[in-house]
């Protein structure tokens, strides 16, 4: 019976200890997703995509672990998760912003396909016997209004950049502000999980290290 009793008890802290492990880095992953934004190539709704696939590990956590790791482990991730929808909507500006960039580069390389054609067209109206001033005079009108369609797009799009730069900036700001305060509820919960299992841990060294990360 005692040994019976014994191999349980391995048994269920070996399982305590393998949840928690997957909750730590369910939790990583999750923080990590901060960085992720900030790489405006990365849809949001594909970096959102972790939250979907690592909420039933966390589950875990909050059904088997005691009160202290539970209270700290829901702290976080409910901070996570207002984190996370908070930079959302602060990333909104710089994918317009990152839109309106690619828009203006179509606009650019359709003037310049376009300077290209009209400039096939008036050298084979040069080579012409009798070139006709007229049409020389509408094919340079044509040629002048994409120029100046490509300029414009040009200068826009420098002034887009600009501003898309100081948005990032900001935004990065941001980002990293989300990533300290969830590495403060990470490492409170550490402690917390270490605590429960038994193993020994200088937390005040640890905690020092964090504040300084």
């Amino acid at each position: 019976t005692h040994d019976r009793q014994l191999r349980k008890e391995e048994r269920d802290f070996a399982l305590r200890r393998d949840i928690y492990i997957d909750a730590t880095e369910a939790f990583v992953r999750c923080a990590a997703s901060f960085e992720r934004l900030m790489d405006l190539s990365i849809p949001a709704d594909k970096v959102g995509e972790v939250f979907v696939e690592k909420i039933p590990v966390i589950s875990k956590m909050h059904v088997i672990g005691e009160q202290a790791v539970v209270t700290v482990g829901a702290e976080l991730a409910v901070e996570i998760g207002v984190l996370f929808q908070e930079l959302l909507v602060k990333r909104v500006p710089l994918d317009t912003a990152r839109g309106s960039i690619r828009n203006l580069d179509a606009q650019i390389e359709q003037a310049q396909v376009q300077k290209t054609k009209i400039l096939d067209m008036m050298m084979s109206h040069n080579l012409e016997q009798a070139p006709d001033p007229r049409r020389f005079a509408v094919l340079q009108g044509n040629f002048d209004f994409h120029q100046r369609i490509g300029q414009e797009a040009n200068s826009q799009r420098q002034e887009a950049w600009q501003k898309l730069i100081a948005l990032q900036v900001s935004f990065g700001r941001d980002c990293m502000d989300a990533i300290s305060k969830v590495n403060g509820l990470s490492a409170q919960l550490l402690l917390a999980m270490r605590g429960e299992l038994g193993y020994p841990f200088d937390d005040r060294a640890y905690m020092a290290i964090v504040s300084r990360a």
